[in-house]
């Protein structure tokens, strides 16, 4: 008995010291397409063309996405890594009104880090709970939301 709740002492102390795992809802970051397809219930489905997004980024998967309390719905668009491991979401909004989604992520995540360019502005939160790196793009009335893995500070690959 004593050493049964040793271990599960241990292993709790070790699951609460550890860093967050990076995901994204129902999906972790570095999942497979089919993974991402198993873990969405079925609702991810590829769309009727891969985009490439930049070098070797892809669009693969796509699903609707809607807030808990149905307020805001969103296209959930899945980005693969070589076509193999899930790198970024994109939610884009179904409805025009990206102040609404300005004002949800900040409700979530506090003040983001804002910059503003001639036609576009970008807000950047850290969610360091849940090991992710959240993007707010606005574009003349047109928005998305990238969600992304937080790099953790000394991991290889960074500079």
């Amino acid at each position: 008995m004593r050493r049964n709740f040793l271990g599960l002492f241990l292993t709790a102390a070790l699951a609460t010291a550890s860093p967050a795992l990076a995901d994204w809802q129902y999906t972790r970051w570095g999942m497979s397409p089919e993974e991402v397809i198993s873990a969405s219930g079925g609702t991810a489905t590829r769309p009727d063309e891969a985009a490439e997004f930049s070098g070797n980024l892809i669009h693969l998967l796509t699903a609707p996405y809607v807030l808990a309390d149905g307020q805001l719905q969103f296209q959930a668009q899945f980005v693969f890594h070589d076509f193999q491991q899930l790198y970024q979401v994109r939610l884009v909004p179904f409805v025009g009104d990206c102040n609404a989604v300005f004002r949800r992520l900040e409700e979530t995540y506090g003040p983001g880090r804002e910059s503003s360019f001639q036609v576009a502005r970008l807000t950047k939160w850290f969610d360091r709970d849940n090991g992710n790196v959240i993007f707010l793009t606005e574009i003349q009335g047109s928005c998305e939301v990238d969600y992304r893995r937080f790099a953790v500070p000394n991991e290889a690959g960074g500079l």
